[in-house]
């Protein structure tokens, strides 16, 4: 099944929800790997959260959600300031920049595009990455980042 959703949001934490909802929606239609429906969540939750976090000046922010037979894609656009380089490589310090590094561990293509009319998240994550097995569970990858994260500190 191939299908596409685009929304826009006002940037109100409170559809962060609804937009975790409808994707994960999205790709239980799709009969997607239930660890690729929980991935989408995390990271759809994540990346919302920080355009509704630091997309200061905009009103609202824009997400897709695409699902196919292989995978799904997720782009959230906003009108902010957008990121430096160091945070979109996942730098951080205490408060910040741990969602990039989860997002990072939980899909195979995270791209930030800062553009004059401010940035887009785009991430992608196939289902037919591992044709010799499972890989390591979500929680093993979200540690594997969180344990990256701490030796960086």
């Amino acid at each position: 099944m191939d299908a596409k959703v685009t929304v826009s949001l006002p940037r109100d934490a409170h559809y962060v929800a609804v937009v975790r909802s409808l994707a994960e929606r999205l790709l239980r239609d799709a009969e997607a790997p239930s660890d690729a429906v929980d991935d989408a969540k995390l990271v759809v939750s994540e990346a919302c959260g920080n355009a509704v976090r630091h997309a200061t000046g905009a009103s609202a922010y824009s997400v897709t959600v695409a699902v196919d037979d292989h995978g799904f894609e997720v782009e959230v656009a906003d009108h902010g300031p957008g990121l430096g380089a160091s945070r979109r490589d996942g730098e951080s310090d205490s408060e910040h920049g741990r969602g990039i590094m989860l997002m990072r561990a939980l899909v195979d293509d995270l791209d930030f595009e800062n553009a004059d009319a401010g940035m887009r998240v785009r991430m992608r994550r196939r289902w037919d990455r591992n044709p010799f097995g499972s890989g390591p569970s979500q929680e093993e990858r979200i540690d594997g980042a969180l344990e990256a994260l701490g030796a960086a500190s």
